[in-house]
């Protein structure tokens, strides 16, 4: 259980409970959440609902530093998400039910960690770039092409088009040489 994020549930009977945290280095708090994260602020009120268990309702911001998905150029992006968790006597839940978790009636706190880390990974962005019309990496050099040019050999000319090549250069006329006469309609050259 992790002491930073967790609400007395004594302290519920008086009326609802609202508590602002910032996670300078989230890891800690959190263990594992998604790489690239580097702060992040909660604010969630929580109060009991009826007998059926104790809601926490809230908002999370998270700053993380994240790799553009084309030239991988570093990208800040702000991550925003509401939090809304439940937790309820084990009986009461049904598993793989959403944002529901079993709350122990003997416990004496609510540990909102592992709800705030389930938030996180189903807010993180899946496809971050840097902008919209981003180029990209080469795949041949790794040239970010925004900033570059692309440092590949031109390809070699496909063999087999080598025939159609020839007769092209054929019909080219050479440097110096009249260029093709025409044909008049119903006449000679």
């Amino acid at each position: 259980m992790n002491d930073a994020l967790t609400i007395p549930i004594s302290g519920l009977r008086q009326g609802p409970v609202t508590r602002t945290w910032h996670l300078g280095t989230p890891e800690e708090a959190l263990g594992e959440i998604p790489g690239g994260i580097r702060g992040i602020d909660v604010t969630v009120e929580v109060r009991r609902e009826g007998r059926s268990g104790v809601r926490a309702r809230g908002r999370l911001t998270a700053d993380a530093r994240l790799a553009c998905r084309r030239c991988l150029a570093d990208v800040d992006v702000r991550i925003e998400t509401p939090l809304d968790a439940w937790y309820r006597d084990p009986e009461l839940v049904t598993p793989g039910e959403d944002g529901v978790w079993a709350l122990d009636p003997a416990a004496g706190e609510i540990d909102l960690s592992t709800a705030i880390r389930e938030e996180l990974w189903l807010a993180m962005t899946d496809y971050v770039v840097c902008e919209d019309g981003c180029e990209g990496l080469c795949p041949g050099c790794g040239a970010r092409l925004a900033e570059e040019e692309c440092r590949c050999a031109p390809p070699a000319p496909d063999p087999r088009w080598g025939a159609l090549e020839a007769l092209r250069e054929e019909a080219e006329p050479a440097d110096g040489e009249a260029g093709a006469t025409a044909r008049k309609p119903g006449g000679d050259a």
